[in-house]
C-alpha cells in the first residue's frame, strides 16, 4: 500500500543535477524523500553520480557494490524481479538502466511501486512490473546504517 505521504511528492519538477527546492533529479528526489519521511541523510554524491549518456557506470556500480558501500543489496542480481514482492519495504531503491547506463533510481513506496523523477516528466509514481520499467531494472537496494 503506497504511504499516504506520498502524494505530496508528486508533480515535483525536473532538474539536471537537481537538489532542491527549484526542482530535483532522480537521486535529488529520493535522498529528499528519504530525509523528510526517515530522517535519513544520505551523501549527495555529487562527485559521482552524472547524467544521461555521460554517466560513469563504474562510479555508479562502485557507490552500489562496493566493499565498503552503505548499500545492501536485496534481490538475486540474475533475476532482479524475482523479489519484487518478497522484503522490498518502504524506503528501499530501486535502481534503473536508461539505455545501456544504470542512472536512474527511485524510492520505493510498497513492493510494487516507486517514486521518481526524469527528464521526460515530473516525478510520478510507477508499478516496477510495468512494461516501462520492467526490463529495466538492476537492482533493488537499502541503506545499511
Amino acid at each position: 500500500m503506497v504511504p499516504e505521504w506520498a502524494g505530496k511528492y508528486v508533480g515535483i519538477p525536473w532538474l539536471t543535477n537537481g537538489r532542491g527546492p527549484e526542482g530535483y533529479d532522480c537521486w535529488g528526489l529520493v535522498r529528499m524523500i528519504a530525509k523528510d519521511q526517515f530522517g535519513w541523510d544520505w551523501p549527495s554524491y555529487d562527485e559521482t553520480y552524472t547524467q544521461g549518456a555521460e554517466a560513469d557506470d563504474k562510479s555508479v556500480e562502485d557507490v552500489r557494490e562496493s566493499e565498503d558501500s552503505p548499500w545492501q543489496r536485496l534481490d538475486n542480481p540474475d533475476d532482479p524481479l524475482e523479489k519484487k514482492v518478497i522484503g522490498i519495504q518502504t524506503g528501499d531503491v530501486i535502481w534503473l538502466r536508461h539505455r545501456s547506463h544504470v542512472v536512474h533510481m527511485g524510492l520505493m513506496l510498497d513492493a510494487r511501486r516507486f517514486i521518481h523523477v526524469s527528464m521526460s516528466t515530473d516525478s510520478v509514481i510507477s508499478q516496477v512490473d510495468h512494461i516501462l520499467w520492467k526490463n529495466r531494472v538492476v537492482g533493488f537496494y537499502r541503506w545499511k546504517s
